[in-house]
């Protein structure tokens, strides 16, 4: 992703958050069953770029595309189901991972 569209990003994620998430989240859910082939594409790549992966609505707009008939709208559900890669330096999203997938885990032996 080219830095100037990460910054942008970015920024939109940070502002992402209470009530315009709830709404953002409506939008998408509801795009991602449109008849519309571009909406549904659209709906699960902004999901993807839009909220963290451990976010569950936008990981179940993943799930819901990742049967889509469209490949390309198939292949963008299935990228937004795996763990994004860490990025070199970055040990923190590393951690992060590692934290994640203890949790999960726990939480489903206990």
């Amino acid at each position: 992703m080219e830095p100037d569209l990460q910054r942008i990003m970015a920024r939109m994620q940070c502002c992402c958050a209470g009530d315009a998430a709830a709404r953002i989240e409506q939008l998408l859910l509801g795009s991602i069953t449109s008849p519309q082939e571009a909406s549904r594409l659209c709906a699960v790549q902004w999901a993807n770029r839009l909220f963290p992966f451990q976010h569950v609505p936008a990981r179940y707009i993943c799930a819901l595309a990742a049967g889509d008939i469209k490949l390309e709208i198939r292949e963008e559900g299935q990228s937004g189901l795996k763990p994004p890669k860490p990025q070199p330096g970055n040990s923190s999203a590393v951690v992060q991972h590692k934290s994640l997938v203890n949790e999960a885990h726990e939480q489903s032996s206990g």
